[in-house]
């Protein structure tokens, strides 16, 4: 099968799949839940001045669409709502990791991937549709995010057109790294239960800490490991979580991270047994 056939192949079999329609749901629900938590909150100052001393989450949350001048920034508020939290890095992750192990499972990598050449085209595919469900994820979360705000009476500021796409595909990225190394880990394992919990922890921060953590052990100073974790995809995330576009530089870490999985990807289907 060519790279085009499959890869409309398993975007018709995703499209089709309960559990893609449940996480992407759960995705618009964080979403509205968020803005209407934060609109509750926020109409009390007192109560909002309490909870603000003991969660810095929601005091970022608070002054993202309580800002005082009226306007909700939609860059920011959408960075708090689904990207800071890490809910669509945990969405998008643990559904490449469900998709891909099933795949396994069923034995669908095995029927359309004979040959070396098929395989490639198999890995292929499956890093194409990593990045088209993270892309579709971060346009959800844009989108529900905007309704929910209009909905519930929140006058938005558009930032400019430049700032807001670059601040999309840094975030697409973003979590293209995080869809990309949830689908390797799911290739490599063929568990759906292990991919689901892996895809979560990973999207959620988790492995990204335990990682540096353990580099910085493994250095010898316990200090190194936050220097690791300054620079690390994590950081980048809850960066662009405050509603920050960043300088092309800073993204790094997340095009070498997208590179290397992918790649890796593509090294693992061509060896490993689809049996």
């Amino acid at each position: 099968m060519s790279l085009g056939g499959l890869l409309r192949a398993m975007a018709y079999r995703l499209v089709r799949s309960r559990a893609s329609m449940v996480l992407l749901c759960a995705l618009a629900t964080f979403v509205v839940g968020g803005v209407v938590s934060l609109k509750v909150i926020g109409a009390d100052g007192s109560v909002a001045a309490r909870i603000s001393e003991t969660s810095s989450d929601i005091s970022l949350g608070l002054g993202a669409l309580f800002p005082g001048t009226g306007c909700v920034d939609l860059v920011r508020a959408c960075g708090v709502l689904f990207v800071r939290g890490s809910a669509v890095s945990m969405i998008v992750s643990s559904l490449c990791g469900l998709f891909f192990a099933s795949d396994l499972k069923c034995g669908f990598v095995k029927n359309v991937a004979q040959g070396r050449g098929a395989r490639t085209h198999y890995a292929l595919a499956a890093c194409g549709l990593a990045l088209a469900v993270s892309a579709l994820a971060v346009l959800g979360g844009v989108v529900a995010s905007l309704v929910s705000l209009v909905s519930l009476g929140f006058v938005v500021s558009v930032p400019g057109i430049p700032e807001l796409l670059s601040w999309v595909v840094e975030v697409w990225l973003s979590v293209s790294a995080y869809a990309l190394a949830a689908t390797l880990a799911a290739i490599l394992s063929g568990s759906e239960a292990f991919s689901v919990v892996f895809g979560l922890s990973l999207g959620g921060g988790v492995v990204g800490k335990l990682l540096c953590s353990a580099a910085g052990l493994l250095a010898g100073s316990p200090e190194s490991a936050g220097a690791v974790f300054s620079g690390s995809l994590a950081t980048v995330v809850s960066r662009l979580g405050s509603g920050s576009v960043l300088p092309w530089g800073a993204m790094g870490p997340v095009l070498v991270a997208i590179a290397f999985t992918a790649a890796l990807t593509v090294v693992t289907v061509r060896r490993r047994g689809l049996a």
